[in-house]
């Protein structure tokens, strides 16, 4: 290398190329997927992959590593998706670029440092080290002819799982809180009770709304916290202190956001509590209108299965609000961010009741 060349004195990342390969098998579509020797993650599922090398391209690289590590030489891929967000990798700032291509199904066996290979069904993939559980996502819809049944759903139900201690602590976390201020649901539940099934809903269709697997645990997040203010008497900074024990900066704010646009407003009556103002706020919030949707469809669910006079009462209720209701959540940015959306299954629930 020229040692005149004039180069920038800024920090530069790690550039990794990564290759998600398909076929097809008796009708099944498959992935490869490499175990690791050594370093960190050993013994986990990865994409074959690895460093580019200084002057090397991210074609030659992955076809480098591929040969390397599976032995399988001259494929040729493209580009799919290069994901560049900070703190994806354990290892440091790193910028990968996910290469890939549908070949002919073949045997394969690890070779350098991976101790074996291996092809998937795309429908029954085990977790998946660093970040790659959210490359073989964007793989899956950016290569056709692959097909996975409701590949959304399968990565939301793989997020939870993946986050099931997690979310274990924050749902204790807020029944504890509704439980320290006495609050009751029905006056026969704790309030729990309700939030549970609020979260349930979540869990259910999260998957239609979900943008990005980072956003799970903001969204269960919201279904459990989404009382926290108007009736825990939490603060917006209070719910944010909470929300950190276990996000980032960014899930923190959308979590709390999501908390605070489903608040209700001060007013003497509910009309006055849920007027426009309200509306609007969850209609321009990230995944308010779906939290919303579910909490209602809680209520709904829980009032027309128990038949007290209470309850016969907030049925009628609710059966009358239900076209207003829909409507004022109904936000205009739905059509080009699905985060905005009310899942059409649970809609449909609704009108059934």
């Amino acid at each position: 290398m020229d040692n005149n060349m004039y180069t920038y004195s800024l920090p530069r990342p790690s550039v990794m190329a990564e290759c998600v390969l398909f076929s097809h098998d008796n009708g099944r579509s498959k992935v490869l997927l490499i175990k690791r020797k050594s370093d960190s993650f050993e013994g986990h599922w990865t994409f074959p992959g690895g460093l580019l090398k200084e002057g090397e391209s991210a074609e030659n690289c992955a076809m480098r590593e591929l040969e390397d590590q599976t032995g399988m030489k001259g494929v040729s891929m493209r580009q799919l998706h290069t994901f560049s967000a900070s703190g994806r990798e354990s290892g440091g700032w790193t910028v990968t670029i996910a290469l890939g291509a549908v070949v002919p199904f073949q045997y394969v066996k690890g070779a350098d440092d991976a101790v074996q290979a291996a092809c998937f069904d795309v429908d029954g993939v085990p977790p998946l080290a660093f970040s790659h559980e959210e490359i073989l996502r964007v793989a899956l819809q950016e290569v056709e002819g692959i097909s996975c049944a409701t590949n959304d759903q399968v990565f939301f139900q793989r997020t939870m799982d993946k986050l099931s201690d997690v979310l274990g602590q924050i749902r204790r976390s807020a029944h504890e809180l509704h439980a320290e201020v006495g609050q009751t649901y029905d006056d026969q539940h704790p309030y729990g009770y309700h939030l549970d099934m609020v979260a349930d809903s979540v869990r259910r269709y999260g998957h239609y709304v979900c943008a990005d697997e980072h956003d799970v645990l903001p969204l269960l997040f919201g279904a459990y916290y989404h009382d926290s203010i108007e009736d825990a008497r939490l603060t917006y900074n209070d719910v944010t202190a909470i929300a950190r024990k276990w996000m980032d900066d960014r899930q923190t704010h959308l979590a709390v956001e999501i908390v605070y646009a489903l608040t209700n407003d001060k007013g003497r009556n509910r009309s006055e509590r849920a007027g426009e103002n309200y509306y609007r706020g969850i209609r321009e919030t990230p995944y308010a209108p779906f939290v919303k949707l579910s909490d209602r469809l809680a209520n709904i669910s829980y009032s027309f299965q128990n038949g007290n006079e209470s309850n016969s009462h907030m049925k009628e209720v609710y059966r009358r609000e239900l076209p207003h209701f829909l409507n004022a959540i109904a936000s205009p940015y739905a059509a080009v961010d699905k985060r905005y959306s009310l899942p059409e299954e649970m809609v449909e629930r609704m009108k059934n009741a």
